[in-house]
């Protein structure tokens, strides 16, 4: 990768990342921290299932929710 492609991918993840900040204040007000009803009622239960964890096991949640 030469020095401006390189440029060019910081300045996107900088944006990005920016963009991201900017909404975490409405996703925590809007969601929280126990999610919200489609969450709670659709994909947790799904995670469960599929997952089909024991007691005992441990889960590592990476990049996952508000963060």
């Amino acid at each position: 990768m030469d020095e401006s492609s390189g440029n060019e991918l910081q300045r996107r993840i900088r944006e990005t990342s920016e963009m991201w900040e900017a909404k975490a204040g409405f996703w925590d007000d809007h969601v929280g921290p126990d999610g919200n009803q489609f969450h709670r009622e659709l994909v947790a239960p799904a995670q469960r299932r599929l997952l089909e964890l024991r007691p005992g096991e441990t889960v590592l949640d990476i990049a996952c929710g508000n963060g």
